[in-house]
């Protein structure tokens, strides 16, 4: 291969390499969206009983590459006057394509993290971190949930 062949290879390549920043911010913006209603769907049993309240605030937020732009955070309101707040915290993470924090309110110092992490085969998962301990990392699930708010509101 000539020296040329090399040279234009490698633009290509770091061509591709490139981040196509407006995309991962509408996609980050679309996952915050499907989080939500994954969640809201999974305790949506709860919220039948009379036992829990949705409600969502708008946030500004703003990235470095990506900008400004608007999400949601999600509140969930207990019957017993307790709020756990899921709260979306950006895509710009580092090991993971977006983090969210969850924590009662008023008590965000005991917090876990949602990560939004891209698998191998370019598709993403949720997975659930102990904020003081980011090496127990799960697999999120409702079951997981229902344990920390369980824990919180007792």
């Amino acid at each position: 291969m000539s020296l040329k062949d090399k040279l234009r290879e490698e633009i290509q390549s770091k061509e591709k390499a490139q981040v196509d920043w407006d995309k991962r911010k509408k996609d980050w913006i679309a996952s915050v969206k499907e989080l939500d209603e994954l969640i809201i769907n999974w305790f949506s049993d709860y919220m039948d009983d009379g036992l829990l309240e949705f409600k969502k605030t708008s946030k500004s937020h703003t990235e470095s590459y990506i900008g400004s732009y608007k999400v949601d955070v999600l509140h969930l309101l207990f019957a017993n006057n307790r709020e756990i707040v899921i709260e979306p915290m950006g895509t710009i993470i580092l090991g993971a394509w977006g983090r969210y924090d969850v924590y009662a309110k008023g008590y965000n110092s005991d917090k876990y993290y949602i990560l939004r992490n891209r698998n191998e085969d370019q598709s993403f998962s949720w997975n659930f971190v102990n904020a003081q301990n980011k090496r127990n990392i799960k697999p999120l699930s409702k079951e997981i949930l229902e344990e920390i708010f369980e824990k919180w509101l007792s």
